[in-house]
């Protein structure tokens, strides 16, 4: 099987780690800009917002709306997906090197996937000392929506959609296009992820299985191998 892997939320603790620092980031580009709000106030607002959103740009839409202020979005957005301006610490989210090992030792192979700037996801991956060799690829794209990816992995490595299986914590941009293309699917419910809408009983079982523990995953890949 070839196993597709998200990066963020799934394998590393970004929401925990690395938002905050992020959003402090942000919280100085929108004052720098005109914005006349106390920085820990302003993150503290921003952060509490954070924990019903799927994703940044909807906490700033949802936060910037709260306080009639728009017009600073964009600003909001291109900060948040600069490069760091300090140093960053993150982890490995529970069970993650514990899956990869498994999932190696099942003969399978692994694909990375992940969305966002090439600089600073690769400055992540040696961060927490990440193995890229044991990746047969690694794709990093700035489409949130990762349809077109699916399609070019599995032209690329030349397999078939029933032979792969993709692993993420977005229902919206991880899982349903995998799904469009028959790609079997493990939701990892962890981080902005358990924010994302999923209609009830997973919208008709478009996905495959849902989990909130990555020590799950190697014997739900077992069940998938039989279908």
């Amino acid at each position: 099987m070839l196993i597709i892997i998200d990066f963020d939320d799934t394998l590393v603790a970004t929401s925990k780690c690395i938002v905050p620092l992020k959003y402090y980031e942000v919280v100085d580009a929108l004052r720098k800009e005109g914005l006349d709000i106390d920085r820990e106030e302003m993150h503290k607002a921003i952060m509490e917002v954070d924990k019903t959103s799927p994703s940044a740009r909807d906490t700033f839409k949802r936060y910037l709306a709260s306080i009639e202020k728009e017009e600073f979005y964009d600003t909001a957005v291109k900060e948040y997906t600069a490069p760091f301006r300090g140093d960053f610490s993150l982890e490995y989210v529970e069970g993650a090197e514990e899956l990869l090992e498994s999932l190696k030792d099942q003969g399978h192979t692994l694909l990375l996937l992940s969305a966002g700037r090439e600089d600073m996801q690769f400055s992540k991956m040696k961060k927490v000392g990440l193995d890229l060799k044991q990746f047969i690829d690694i794709i990093i794209t700035f489409n949130l929506n990762k349809l077109e990816s699916y399609k070019k992995i599995l032209e690329k490595q030349n397999v078939s959609a029933n032979d792969c299986i993709a692993i993420g914590d977005k229902y919206k941009t991880d899982l349903l296009p995998a799904h469009s293309l028959g790609i079997k699917t493990i939701l990892f419910r962890y981080g902005r992820g358990i924010n994302d809408p999923m209609p009830k009983e997973m919208e008709g079982k478009k996905i495959d299985y849902a989990v909130n523990s990555l020590f799950k995953i190697p014997e739900i890949i077992k069940k998938l191998e039989k279908i």
